[in-house]
């Protein structure tokens, strides 16, 4: 981690936590860069119809949470994860996760800062995507590296105030429109310091080793984490399973949120 104190405590953060059966293990989301939790209502639903405690919160910069400090790095982001989840005492978590929300919750089992369930990853990667990709093309790596930057530097332009924009109400956007509304209501420093410290993340040696059940639900028409990756992923762990949403992109798991149930009702006794 970056050190023993944060920028931030879970006292700046927006949680939504909803108490149901305590033999039942509560499910925890954590959505990705500029986005809030709204965009995890279809899991959080479909836990919460089956009596699970579901919990959610809005990343610093991010929905209705205290506006980000001018610095901080993405360990950081797991540290405060990692003290939500023990404020709450939780038994035996599943975890779900989108883009850099999985990444967060990959690193909370993979750093035994949780005994989790089971791992729901919407989107993401064990690892930062573009290392991997640097790894598997060095050209789309390049491309992929102009897109980030792009996106970071357009930030600032495209920013009125931050606000906790509905999502899961509006999945029926594409993501081109939904990244220009990421844009627009989550703080542009928020996005620049997750994504700018974010360069060597990995956990997929120590994830390897814990051998729990891990979903990863995934557009298969990705452009933010291509599928390539995501099947290089799979070939390094026993317990994984991969649901491929067709015709989908980054967004795709609350943009098809019937498909998504489905999964999810196919895959519960295993994640439970």
């Amino acid at each position: 981690m970056s050190g023993n104190t944060l920028p931030f405590s879970i006292t700046d953060l927006a949680i939504d936590y909803c108490p149901a059966d305590p033999d039942k293990p509560t499910f925890v989301f954590v959505h990705g860069n500029t986005q809030n939790s709204s965009c995890g209502e279809g899991l959080i639903k479909f836990f919460a119809e089956r009596d699970h405690s579901t919990l959610c919160y809005d990343l610093p910069g991010h929905g209705r949470s205290a506006p980000a400090p001018d610095h901080y790095h993405f360990n950081d982001l797991i540290q405060l994860n990692a003290e939500l989840l023990a404020h709450y005492s939780l038994q035996s978590p599943i975890l779900g996760g989108h883009s850099l929300g999985g990444m967060i919750q990959a690193a909370a089992v993979a750093n035994d800062l949780v005994q989790a369930r089971s791992l729901i990853l919407c989107g993401s990667l064990d690892q930062n995507p573009l290392d991997a990709m640097q790894v598997f093309n060095r050209e789309q790596a390049q491309s992929m590296a102009l897109y980030l930057d792009d996106y970071m530097n357009s930030g600032s332009v495209l920013y009125k105030r931050q606000k906790y924009y509905d999502y899961f109400a509006n999945r029926h956007l594409d993501d081109a429109f939904l990244e220009i509304i990421n844009r627009r209501y989550n703080q542009p420093h928020a996005s620049n310091n997750n994504l700018s410290t974010l360069t060597g993340f990995t956990v997929r040696e120590k994830l390897c080793q814990k051998e729990i059940p891990i979903l990863v639900i995934h557009g298969e028409d990705e452009t933010v984490i291509p599928k390539p990756l995501v099947e290089i992923m799979s070939e390094h762990y026993k317990t994984m399973q991969i649901e491929w949403l067709t015709g989908g992109g980054h967004n795709a798991f609350f943009q098809q949120a019937e498909q998504t149930e489905a999964i999810l009702k196919k895959h519960y006794e295993r994640l439970t």
